[in-house]
Protein backbone atom coordinates (compact mmCIF):
# COMPACT_ATOMS: atom_id res chain seq x y z
CA UNK A 1 0.00 0.00 0.00
CA UNK A 2 1.23 3.31 -1.42
CA UNK A 3 -0.33 4.96 1.36
CA UNK A 4 1.30 3.44 4.52
CA UNK A 5 4.94 3.71 2.39
CA UNK A 6 4.47 7.41 2.33
CA UNK A 7 3.26 7.54 5.93
CA UNK A 8 6.05 5.40 7.21
CA UNK A 9 8.69 7.69 5.61
CA UNK A 10 7.13 10.65 6.97
CA UNK A 11 7.37 9.12 10.34
CA UNK A 12 10.94 8.34 10.09
CA UNK A 13 11.76 12.15 8.58
CA UNK A 14 9.91 13.51 11.97
CA UNK A 15 11.90 11.25 13.81
CA UNK A 16 15.18 12.66 12.54
CA UNK A 17 13.76 16.20 12.31
CA UNK A 18 12.97 15.99 16.26
CA UNK A 19 16.50 14.34 16.59
CA UNK A 20 17.47 17.50 15.03
CA UNK A 21 15.96 19.94 17.02
CA UNK A 22 16.43 18.40 20.28
CA UNK A 23 20.02 17.50 20.11
CA UNK A 24 21.70 20.06 17.45
CA UNK A 25 25.27 18.05 17.95
CA UNK A 26 24.51 15.12 16.24
CA UNK A 27 24.20 17.72 12.59
CA UNK A 28 28.38 17.35 14.14
CA UNK A 29 28.65 13.60 14.41
CA UNK A 30 28.57 10.38 12.05
CA UNK A 31 25.75 9.27 14.38
CA UNK A 32 23.04 10.50 12.54
CA UNK A 33 23.96 9.28 9.32
CA UNK A 34 24.51 5.69 11.27
CA UNK A 35 20.39 6.31 12.09
CA UNK A 36 19.29 6.93 8.55
CA UNK A 37 20.88 3.81 7.20
CA UNK A 38 19.24 2.04 9.62
CA UNK A 39 16.15 3.50 9.57
CA UNK A 40 16.30 3.00 5.81
CA UNK A 41 17.61 -0.44 5.90
CA UNK A 42 14.47 -1.37 9.01
CA UNK A 43 12.00 0.56 6.32
CA UNK A 44 12.96 -1.63 2.96
CA UNK A 45 12.96 -4.85 5.14
CA UNK A 46 9.54 -3.83 6.62
CA UNK A 47 8.30 -3.42 3.44
CA UNK A 48 9.90 -6.59 1.97
CA UNK A 49 8.33 -8.96 4.78
CA UNK A 50 4.62 -6.83 4.43
CA UNK A 51 4.83 -8.06 0.71
CA UNK A 52 5.43 -11.64 1.59
CA UNK A 53 2.38 -11.79 4.15
CA UNK A 54 0.22 -9.88 1.26
CA UNK A 55 1.28 -12.95 -1.15
CA UNK A 56 0.39 -15.30 1.30
CA UNK A 57 -2.82 -14.05 1.88
CA UNK A 58 -3.61 -13.65 -1.20
CA UNK A 59 -3.14 -17.20 -1.94
CA UNK A 60 -5.18 -17.99 0.94
CA UNK A 61 -7.50 -15.85 -0.04
CA UNK A 62 -7.63 -17.75 -3.45
CA UNK A 63 -7.77 -21.19 -2.22
CA UNK A 64 -10.70 -20.65 0.37
CA UNK A 65 -12.82 -19.21 -2.54
CA UNK A 66 -12.27 -21.84 -4.72
CA UNK A 67 -13.18 -24.22 -1.99
CA UNK A 68 -16.97 -22.83 -1.75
Amino acid sequence: NWKGSVIRFASMVLGIAFLILMYPEIMQQPVLYVFLILIFGMSAELHAESKKINKRIDALHRLLNDDV
